[in-house]
């Protein structure tokens, strides 16, 4: 039984249902056999709707658009009664879905309490912290660089490297003789920078390298480096502009600052939380244990309850892909083993007993009678639409196909915490060599050296969307994902973590990527996806049934709504 939501489009039609007296008082808005309904309680029913319709929308007036409300909420008390009559909640699915909200209101409910002791933020401590860190809210200037980049091997010979210099040094001739700098670097660099032509953005002084700094900082904006070389290869620098000193007032730091500090605080409530919580219960957690080699390692223990090493791998297998990756491994292992110790403690307190808390449940279970009672008059409608469903499918093919999904093979190597290290790039570059030429195979490299979640099964990570690894590899990584070909392990691709404090992207290392295989676009045949299908034909509702059912399930109560007092 799917406990998905569906909607029912508002009404405008006047329903008048037998010869019903007037309204009792000027403030009674609608009659039916469940009783009145007067302004309080349409008021009260806006204030539990989402803040984009707590008003008219464009176009409509004041009074079709609380007509339109008043409808909706007779309709979900027509519901709610419908599913208590027929018992829909004793459905033994639905006792299961519902024991497992009621947990997860628990869970909230001992975080909510938890977050609320914490002490607010005083805009004098924002202030004293917006004092002692200056380099985050201002910077002594900066400038905004490109560079072409030819890539060379600290091992390499001196004839290469001499080589590379001469290729280096051609591209700046013809740069200088007018080709565009930008096409060049898309074209013929080997940074990741390439596809923003060649793009590292804003600098601040220190960086880069001493070596560098001392030439990039000396150019004019617009002027072009002689070829440079590093440790890692040989550059050519286009300094794009220089942005004067900069520092942002307080007020306008202020709420980027609050926001910043205010979540590093909820972090460390919430990592004490669990602390205190793995202390009052007895419990054993050994978050270590969960990056050891040991598979049977005990991570987390509580009474009958144990996560192994081994188990938490197969907890995380189960999430999508872009769960797994939404924060760094200890971070999702802190708060899955948090939620358990909270769902502890909140059962210990009985706190689904709390007079605060039995309204969340009372009203969890009404909303959950009236979607089921919706969907089985939907159900109903639809029983002699099966043509027109059909006809919707075919017509929509586009809505119930699969995806392109890519079977891939991971491995990731993070740079070292001290900072950026070239040498990560030249391991994973020497890595990817060696499995090309046969002397290692993909998946004993994953298992040896790989920081990714699919280390244990040898960086396999199943199908997955492009679109999806690329959003989490970040930005510049999308376009060298999708040049690698089945059969083929890729160069290294630097991986960059969205920072949501920082509001920045974050270098984290670098990936290789083998694609094991590519499942092209299926047509899903109608007779698998047909729930899908209705729920789709209903969201559009192309000739009326929602509505027609919204105007029987209004009949039912022999609703009246008295326009005279709205």
């Amino acid at each position: 039984m799917s406990l998905r939501r569906s909607f029912l489009a508002p009404s405008l039609i006047i329903l008048l249902a037998g010869c019903r007296p007037g309204p009792s008082s000027p403030d009674v808005l609608a009659t039916s056999t469940l009783g009145e309904v007067g302004k309080a309680d349409l008021d009260a029913y806006v204030l539990t709707l989402p803040e984009t319709r707590r008003g008219p929308a464009a176009g409509q007036d004041t009074r079709s658009w609380r007509r339109s409300l008043l409808e909706e909420l007779l309709a979900s008390r027509a519901l709610e009664a419908e599913g208590q009559a027929k018992r829909l909640l004793d459905d033994p699915k639905v006792v299961a879905w519902l024991a497992q909200e009621v947990d997860g209101l628990l869970v909230a409910t001992v975080q909510e309490r938890r977050l609320a002791a914490q002490p607010a933020l005083t805009d004098a401590e924002i202030r004293a912290y917006y004092d002692s860190h200056p380099k985050e809210v201002s910077h002594s200037g900066q400038i905004r660089l490109r560079h072409i980049f030819r890539r060379v091997d600290r091992n390499a010979s001196p004839e290469a490297r001499e080589a590379a210099r001469r290729d280096m040094q051609q591209l700046l001739s013809e740069i200088r003789g007018g080709a565009s700098f930008e096409e060049l670097a898309r074209t013929r660099s080997d940074s990741e920078t390439a596809p923003q032509g060649g793009l590292i953005g804003r600098m601040n002084r220190g960086d880069l390298g001493a070596s560098v700094e001392r030439i990039v900082w000396k150019l004019k904006e617009g002027q072009v480096s002689e070829v440079v070389g590093t440790a890692v290869g040989f550059h050519i620098f286009r300094l794009d502009n220089h942005i004067p000193p900069f520092r942002m007032d307080f007020a306008e730091a202020l709420p980027r600052l609050r926001k910043r500090l205010a979540l590093e605080a909820s972090d460390r409530t919430l990592k004490l939380q669990v602390e205190e919580l793995v202390k009052a219960s007895g419990a054993t957690y050994h978050p270590e244990a969960a990056a050891g080699a040991d598979p049977d390692a005990v991570v987390y223990a509580l009474g009958s309850e144990r996560l192994t090493r081994s188990g938490w791998d197969a907890v995380r297998a189960g999430w999508s892909f872009a769960a797994q990756r939404a924060a760094p491994d200890a971070q999702l292992l802190d708060t899955y083993v948090g939620d358990k110790l909270r769902l502890w403690e909140g059962r210990r307190l009985h706190l689904e007993q709390d007079p605060a808390m039995a309204p969340r449940i009372i009203e969890l279970r009404r909303q959950t009678s009236i979607r089921l009672a919706r969907q089985e008059r939907l159900k109903e409608a639809l029983r002699g639409k099966e043509k027109a469903l059909e006809a919707f499918h075919a017509a929509n093919q586009a809505r119930f196909t699969t995806p392109t999904l890519h079977h891939l093979r991971l491995i990731t190597l993070a740079f070292p915490e001290s900072g950026v290290d070239y040498g990560v790039y030249e391991r994973m570059k020497g890595l990817a060599a060696d499995i090309r030429a046969g002397r290692k195979s993909f998946a004993d490299a994953a298992r040896e050296i790989s920081t990714d979640p699919s280390a244990s099964r040898g960086g396999d990570v199943g199908f997955v969307r492009l679109d999806g690894l690329g959003e989490w590899a970040g930005p510049r990584a999308y376009a060298q994902i999708e040049k690698v070909g089945v059969g083929e392990v890729s160069e290294p691709i630097l991986v960059e973590r969205y920072d949501r404090r920082k509001l920045t992207y974050d270098r984290e290392g670098y990936m290789l990527l083998s694609l094991e295989e590519v499942k092209q676009p299926q047509p899903r045949p109608y007779a698998d996806v047909r729930e899908e299908v209705a729920e789709e034909y209903m969201a559009r509702d192309p000739d009326g049934v929602a509505e027609a059912v919204r105007q029987q399930v209004l009949g039912s109560i022999r609703a009246r709504i008295h326009d005279q007092n709205l």
